[in-house]
């Protein structure tokens, strides 16, 4: 019985690594997503945002959305540099 406890231990960090993880690569893709839909949608109206003088409002929107989805691929890397060779050691 007690040679077993190591393995308990052991699924249940990978089960909140795997949360996170989940949680952590939803959130990037999200980002993502809004990030290319803002260019989409800025490299398409280009002459509307040009013709109303947009360009520092649609600047500073993409600056926040670009830092946004930074800031996730970020926190994404760093959660893997965590949990993978937490993973192989577990292997």
């Amino acid at each position: 019985l007690w040679a077993m406890s190591p393995y308990i231990l052991v699924i249940a960090v990978a089960q909140v690594m795997s949360a996170r993880m989940f949680a952590g690569v939803t959130a990037n893709q999200e980002a993502q997503s809004r990030l290319s839909s803002h260019v989409q949608e800025n490299l398409s109206g280009a002459q509307v945002v040009r013709l109303f003088g947009r360009e520092t409002y649609e600047g500073s929107k993409f600056a926040r959305t670009n830092l946004d989805a930074y800031t996730r691929a970020m926190k994404l890397a760093t959660l893997r540099t965590v949990v993978f060779p937490l993973t192989r050691a577990m292997g």
